[in-house]
């Protein structure tokens, strides 16, 4: 592997330095050179990387960005005695807070899946969504040919085709007639597009990009804009398991935006695939 000049390096990381306002310095910890990003807001805040400093210049700037931005937010999340916490992630009065709960595969003995669940509010009760699937028989074993989201009333809010050659097709309607589609139909993917390292998976809606990053075993989406400046990305929402099922937080700016049918779908498919 050839190894970039460190000239290279130290001219992206003077470019990471202005626009977020960080310190860095190099350290060679054994044989490889680390790096050390220290936040300026508060004194003795620093995240060694575990990377070495070659993997770090391999990745584009948008990537390098993207997971300094979210350290970021990670470590201003943990540490609680900070005032400016809370204006970075959502409080809890203003997040909507769903609980995916599996069931079999009708007439079978097969594992809970979230294929088949009911998607419930924050009481236990009230249910939001169901996650129907079809299935076909392919010798001993069914296999999924169709996942519907239905609301509480039967409407179908979104489809994935398994069924398909080239991949699952994911297709997310418009609400009203006349309105603009959500997602249109897409293989999926394309629309949870894997970024080139692996850190993230980048997401489409409305014309709008969002990341999703697994982060400790839990799944947060942030807005994403590689042209923005802001210190901090956006958090959306997070999923986690809890036990057999899924728990997913959704905040008032993302409902607002018309993301909780796009959401909704995109936790499923980040936890189940058939």
């Amino acid at each position: 592997m050839m190894h970039p000049e460190l000239s290279d390096v130290e001219q992206l990381l003077a470019v990471l330095k202005e626009s977020l306002r960080i310190s860095v310095c190099m350290k060679r910890v054994s044989v490889q050179p680390r790096l050390i990003f220290s936040f300026q807001e508060g004194s003795g805040l620093r995240i060694v990387c575990s990377e070495t400093i070659w993997a770090f210049c391999e990745r584009s700037y948008k990537c390098l960005r993207l997971c300094l931005l979210l350290e970021k937010q990670r470590f201003r999340t943990q540490t609680v005695s900070m005032s400016y916490t809370t204006a970075s992630t959502p409080s809890q009065s203003s997040t909507l807070v769903l609980t995916f709960i599996p069931r079999r595969i009708p007439g079978t003995l097969a594992s809970l899946s979230f294929l088949n669940c009911t998607v419930v509010g924050a009481d236990g009760c009230t249910p939001y969504f169901h996650i129907v699937s079809q299935y076909s028989q392919l010798g001993y074993a069914q296999s999924p040919s169709m996942t519907l989201f239905r609301t509480n009333r039967g409407v179908t809010v979104a489809s994935i085709e398994w069924a398909q050659t080239s991949g699952p097709v994911v297709h997310i309607p418009a609400m009203h007639p006349g309105s603009r589609e959500p997602v249109s139909r897409q293989r999926v993917d394309g629309w949870l597009n894997r970024s080139p390292d692996g850190s993230y998976r980048a997401m489409t809606v409305y014309g709008g990009q969002y990341a999703w990053v697994l982060q400790s075993d839990v799944y947060c989406m942030y807005v994403w804009n590689e042209h923005q400046r802001s210190d901090i990305p956006q958090l959306l929402a997070r999923v986690e398991r809890g036990g057999d099922n899924l728990v997913m937080e959704i905040s008032a700016d993302a409902l607002r935006a018309g993301l909780l049918e796009t959401t909704t779908v995109a936790a499923m498919l980040l936890y189940s695939r058939p």
